[in-house]
């Protein structure tokens, strides 16, 4: 489910899109995708940071090899048939977070889509003003800071020289995080999230307590005091811890000094 709804993202986007990955359009995603899925010898570099420049070469290959619309329907056909995430129960848990967060990256990016809303949009203590310098993706992205110069940019048309465009591509104008279809999967997001905030927060100064919004739910993910409460639905929190500051919906709450800690430290998987 989650890999269709991506694949349609990249398609109706086009190659020229922004995404919050720095320095990636949706060109580099949809390799990036296919890469991590069908080049076995990339795949330690996408967990371990020394090797990440081998993974690297192998998306910038994959991206050679195929066209645009040739990558992101490879990446809907899914995995070689040797692959474990064939089968469509495998795929959609060992995926979750992969294509949820990889999703957002896209739908955030694009002019048109709304990043204020209901989290309290007009409080100075919510996430959504700046991004951080975040870190490597687990998947082998690039740094999850903001990409401002990439956000500047227009959505594609889907053409654009060698590009293999799509037709049909461009900005889609009233988005906003109402529409998110993470409800089915909150749960699922709210039990990954201790691993991914330990990995996530692991250089702040100060504690951090994950709080959720859509039911009861406390989880700590940094052990320290002062603590900041980072307080919002699950798929907003993991996209905070995640690095996708700018564009998570969460409130923080907890002493000024204590929150402006966090907000300035390091943080991203």
């Amino acid at each position: 489910m989650r890999r269709e709804i991506l694949a349609d993202l990249l398609r109706e986007l086009g190659p020229a899109s922004p995404t919050l990955c720095t320095g990636w359009t949706a060109h580099d995603l949809a390799a990036h995708l296919v890469t991590r899925e069908r080049v076995l010898w990339a795949g330690p570099g996408l967990v371990v940071g020394a090797l990440h420049g081998i993974t690297e070469r192998a998306e910038r290959a994959t991206m050679r090899a195929h066209t645009y619309p040739e990558l992101v329907e490879m990446f809907r056909t899914g995995p070689p048939r040797w692959h474990p995430t064939r089968f469509a129960a495998v795929d959609d848990a060992a995926n979750l977070i992969e294509f949820y967060v990889h999703t957002e990256d896209l739908r955030r990016a694009a002019p048109g889509y709304d990043v204020a809303g209901p989290s309290g949009a007009d409080d100075p203590s919510v996430a959504g003003r700046e991004f951080g310098s975040g870190g490597p993706l687990t998947s082998g992205g690039p740094g999850e800071g903001a990409s401002r110069a990439a956000q500047a940019v227009g959505v594609g048309s889907g053409g654009g020289s060698g590009s293999g465009g799509l037709a049909g591509g461009g900005a889609r104008t009233g988005w906003n995080a109402a529409e998110s279809d993470a409800a089915p999967d909150r749960n699922a997001m709210w039990a990954s999230l201790r691993l991914i905030g330990l990995a996530g927060f692991r250089q702040s100064a100060i504690g951090v307590v994950a709080e959720r919004t859509d039911a009861p739910g406390r989880l700590t993910l940094r052990r320290r005091e002062p603590a900041v409460e980072i307080v919002g639905p699950p798929e907003e929190l993991l996209l905070y811890a995640f690095g996708r500051r700018a564009a998570a919906r969460v409130e923080l709450r907890g002493d000024p000094e204590a929150v402006g800690t966090l907000v300035g430290a390091p943080h991203g998987v």
